[in-house]
């Protein structure tokens, strides 16, 4: 079984849906938490992989960070949206 926290906001279901096509030969479960509690979670051992916000990094002294994934935006936004072609 593969923890995951995830921020409970829409703009995460594209990582969910991620983790779902790409890790089919093992279980995973979710846990939908505000930003802070992603962060907890993972400090506390509560999860083994996490979205977190970029401020909670410097809490953690071993941690491996997969590059080219965040949820982020160039320049200013007033509310974020997600389309899709299905």
């Amino acid at each position: 079984m593969i923890d995951i926290a995830l921020v409970s906001y829409i703009n995460t279901r594209p990582f969910m849906d991620g983790f779902e096509a790409k890790i089919k030969d093992r279980e995973i479960r979710f846990h939908l938490l505000p930003p802070v509690d992603c962060a907890t979670h993972l400090h506390q051992g509560k999860c083994q992989m996490a979205l977190l916000p970029v401020g909670a990094l410097a809490q953690f002294k071993n941690i491996s960070i997969m590059p080219n994934y965040c949820i982020g935006a160039d320049g200013e936004v007033a509310s974020v949206f997600l389309f899709s072609q299905e």
